[in-house]
Formats: C-alpha cells, structure tokens, sequence
C-alpha cells in the first residue's frame, strides 16, 4: 500500500513517510529494545544500494540469490519485509519512536473505539500475492480466537503469517497486533485485506529503485520513471485489476457485516 502520498506532487509520492518510516512496522513498544533482522543486516547493501549502476545490481542479485541457495525463500522473504530498525535508509524501517500518524491512530481508537464491544479492522494493502487475487492475512496463529472467527466469516481467504501459509512474511510492528492491545475491554479482530499486483521480485526492485532515488537519485532526469514504476507495482493501471478490487474488497465487507 502506498502510505504517504502528497496530493501537491507526484514527485512526493512514496510507500513511506516523511521520515523513511513504514507505518506497518512502527507499532510496537519503543520503550523496549527493538528487534533484531540479522538477515536484512547481511543484506542492507543489496535491499537498499547507494548505487544502481550495472554492477552494483549485479552484485546485489548474486548476494540476494546465495542467500536464497543457503536459507530458503522464507528466510529471504523473513529477511527482507519482515521489518528493520536500523537502518534508517533502508526498506522496510520502523522508526525508534513513534510516528505521528502511530499517536493519531492511538487517540482515535481511544476516543471513538474504548466502549466497543466488538472491533473488526480491516487494513487493506496492495503488493502481494498473484494479481488480482485477495488475501485476509491474520499476524496471529490458526489456534487464537480471532483467528476462527475470520475464517468462520471469510472461509479459505484467511491464512496466518504464524503458520507460513500467507503471502507476507510474519510482520513485526503492525496495526493488527496493536489494536487488540489499544483496546484490552473489546473483542478485537483484526486483518489485513491484500491484493496482489506484480511478481514479488517487480515489486522489490521497484521499491528499492526509489529508495534509491528518495536518498541518493539527486531529482534524475528518470525520478519520474521510477516514481511511476513505483505506483503502477502497488496500483496497476488495469480496469479489470481495479474492479477485481473493488468486488472482492466488498464482497469482504458484506460478509463480515452480514455476521453482526
């Protein structure tokens, strides 16, 4: 999903925001120490090059590749989007503390949330998966509560990042952990709604190049190439992908409703 989009520019469009933060990875308790991802560590310089040139991608694919050989596609998915919180340039980062837009949903939730019985969130995302195809990703195991309430209303588009049987790797940080938390007085179910878009690896070069570009690009005559590639892996100019969209997402939405 894009997260931070300036409606005064294109050129401002990003998955991120202002602060390099992903907002799916920022909640969490900061008070702690953060979590450690040893396998972006080994691979920061490849996730997130300072250059795109000939050789440094040829050498980011041979070091991407070697891991995937030696770890498996888990642990390479694991390592790459699971979330980091240390590299502030890089994909993926949490922020140390949280973000503005972390405390304005805590107050919301409080205000407007703290007396509901029951609470169904859905965070709709794009970027994963086969295209056109919808996923209900549940950061919880198949054994929990929320867990069989889901997939009682949504049947088999309901996997868990805990089993391994999602199309995202087990996230840390998120607002689906963090709303069962926010709100300790109220039935809490809570999910992501994903749609896929392109291949996995269109989408990781796409994020990477306009990292690249957001802090070492210098406004290229291509930033604009970059930043379209960027929209179109997140949000394909497809009318059929759209209404493939659109149905599912509220197809989602009736069912849960018709439950109440």
């Amino acid at each position: 999903m894009i997260h931070a989009i300036n409606p005064y520019g294109f050129a401002h469009l990003r998955r991120f925001n202002e602060a390099n933060i992903d907002l799916n990875r920022n909640f969490l308790d900061h008070s702690k120490p953060h979590p450690l991802n040893d396998g972006y560590r080994q691979l920061a310089d490849s996730i997130a090059p300072q250059s795109l040139s000939f050789w440094s991608n040829a050498k980011s694919v041979t070091k991407l590749l070697w891991f995937l050989l030696r770890h498996g596609k888990t642990e390479l998915r694991q390592a790459i989007s699971s979330g980091q919180y240390t590299y502030s340039d890089g994909l993926f980062y949490g922020g140390v503390t949280a973000s503005w837009s972390n405390k304005t949903i805590r107050m919301i939730a409080s205000r407007y949330l703290s007396v509901a019985k029951k609470v169904i969130f859905i965070d709709c995302h794009t970027g994963l998966g086969d295209y056109g195809n919808a996923e209900v990703i549940m950061n919880v195991g198949e054994e929990s509560l929320a867990y069989m309430r889901a997939k009682k209303w949504w049947g088999d588009i309901v996997k868990s990042t805990v089993a391994g049987a999602s199309v995202s790797a087990h996230l840390q940080g998120t607002l689906k952990l963090a709303f069962p938390i926010m709100l300790p007085e109220s039935e809490v179910t809570a999910v992501s709604l994903e749609f896929g878009t392109l291949p996995s690896k269109d989408v990781l070069w796409a994020l990477r190049s306009e990292n690249w570009s957001h802090h070492w690009g210098d406004n290229r005559p291509d930033s604009k190439q970059i930043k379209d590639k960027l929209l179109r892996a997140f949000y394909p100019d497809d009318k059929k992908w759209k209404l493939d969209v659109w149905q599912k997402g509220k197809k989602v939405v009736e069912q849960v409703l018709s439950k109440l």
